[in-house]
């Protein structure tokens, strides 16, 4: 009975170190396109992020240049200049600060994709 059990336990281990190769070269097989996509992605998000940021930092700016330029900073007879300042103050800086800090990401994206990809690969590690 031994014997048997013995044989059975070969063909088991047998077919399970075939199916783990099998799996091992599917996985071989999908991992560069996988790395790939991921790097694709990353860049069109990265510049899709930085230009929104800095779209709303140039209207931001635009704003402020209104208030310069056409109300001509005078808050006595125009009553509008205050809002419209504290708005494109507000706007400017926020756009700056995220496009600021979305420049790390266009960097890392472009320049370093191998550590953008430890980096996400770690952040899923973490979850």
């Amino acid at each position: 009975m031994n014997d048997d059990l013995q044989k059975q336990l070969a063909e088991m281990l047998a077919k399970l170190s075939a199916t783990v190769q099998e799996g091992a070269t599917w996985a071989g097989q999908q991992i560069p396109p996988l790395v790939q996509e991921k790097i694709l992605l990353g860049r069109i998000e990265s510049l899709i992020d930085l230009a929104v940021f800095a779209g709303v930092a140039y209207v931001g700016y635009r704003i402020l240049r209104y208030c310069a330029v056409t109300l001509k900073w005078d808050v006595d007879r125009n009553e509008r200049i205050i809002p419209f300042s504290m708005g494109g103050v507000g706007l400017c800086l926020f756009g700056s600060i995220c496009a600021a800090l979305s420049v790390h990401d266009v960097i890392l994206v472009w320049f370093a994709p191998r550590l953008y990809i430890v980096e996400w690969l770690a952040g899923l590690v973490r979850k």
